[in-house]
């Protein structure tokens, strides 16, 4: 898929909340693929960060035998990044602010995940 294709898919998921800051379409193996970030976020560093995290979370859900992931949530005072699989080779990480409704969001990324799979 063209990155320009999921630059704009990207772009149309960070329209649907205004509490949506960012996001970023990611390799499973942690190389940044489409990107919304801010400039000052080094997009590589938070890439191969957010591969680990869903490494990790993929491995403490075999373990306990819970399924495969869903989404990793990692919430903070100042915001809240959500990991979602978006089908075997990639992941989309999305910032969004404290007060956001993760439902909304949650059934907004699946909207763009349901989009990245029919494109690649």
């Amino acid at each position: 898929m063209h990155s320009d294709l999921l630059a704009q898919i990207l772009a149309d998921l960070n329209g649907t909340h205004a509490t949506i800051e960012a996001s970023t379409l990611i390799s499973m193996t942690g190389l940044a693929l489409a990107s919304s970030l801010p400039p000052d976020v080094d997009e590589d560093r938070v890439s191969a960060i957010s591969a680990a995290v869903l490494s990790l979370g993929k491995s403490t859900l075999r373990t306990l035998r819970y399924g495969d992931v869903e989404q990793v949530l990692i919430t903070a005072k100042y915001g809240t990044v959500l990991i979602t699989p978006a089908g075997e080779q990639a992941f989309i990480a999305v910032l969004v602010k404290p007060d956001a409704r993760l439902d909304l969001i949650t059934a907004a990324i699946q909207q763009t995940v349901v989009q990245i799979k029919e494109y690649r």
